[in-house]
C-alpha cells in the first residue's frame, strides 16, 4: 500500500475491499465514497494514517467545513475502531471552530487516535450526538 495522503474515499475504498476480501467475496451492495456535497456542515476530509518519516503520533484526521460560516466542533467526537476492538474516541475540546473554507487537523499526538493502514472505521459525531 502506497504510504501518504489518503482522501477518504481511497481511504473507504481500501476500507470495502479489505472487508470484502476478509469476506470471501465483494459486498452486497455497492459502497459510495464520500463527497464535499454530503459535508453538511463538517465532514471527514482527510486520513492519514503513516506519514512518510514521521512519527506514527503524527497520523491525522482532517475535518473540512465547506460552508460560509464558522462551525463550531467543540463537543464532536471522532472515533477509530478496527475489526472486533472497542472503538478509540476522541472529543473535540470546546471553543474548537472550523473556518470558511477552512480545515482543522486532529493529530494523533493530540488525540490518541491511531489510524491503521487498513481495515479501520472512522466516524465523526457532532455535540448533539449525531453522526455526521
Amino acid at each position: 500500500m502506497m504510504r501518504g495522503w489518503l482522501s477518504v474515499e481511497a481511504f473507504l475504498i481500501t476500507v470495502v475491499a479489505s472487508l470484502a476480501f476478509a469476506g470471501g467475496g465483494p459486498p452486497a451492495t455497492p459502497q459510495r465514497a464520500a463527497t464535499v456535497a454530503d459535508c453538511d456542515p463538517v465532514c471527514l476530509n482527510e486520513l492519514f494514517p503513516l506519514p512518510c518519516e514521521a512519527a506514527p503520533g503524527d497520523a491525522f484526521i482532517e475535518l473540512y467545513n465547506p460552508t460560509d460560516g464558522e462551525v463550531d466542533v467543540g463537543g464532536w467526537v471522532v472515533s477509530v475502531s478496527q475489526g472486533s476492538q472497542l472503538p478509540v474516541r476522541y472529543t473535540v475540546p470546546p471553543a474548537r471552530t472550523v473556518a470558511p473554507g477552512g480545515f482543522l487537523v486532529l493529530w494523533g499526538s493530540e488525540t490518541g487516535l491511531f489510524l491503521p493502514e487498513t481495515g479501520a472505521t472512522v466516524m465523526l459525531w457532532d455535540a448533539s450526538g449525531e453522526e455526521v
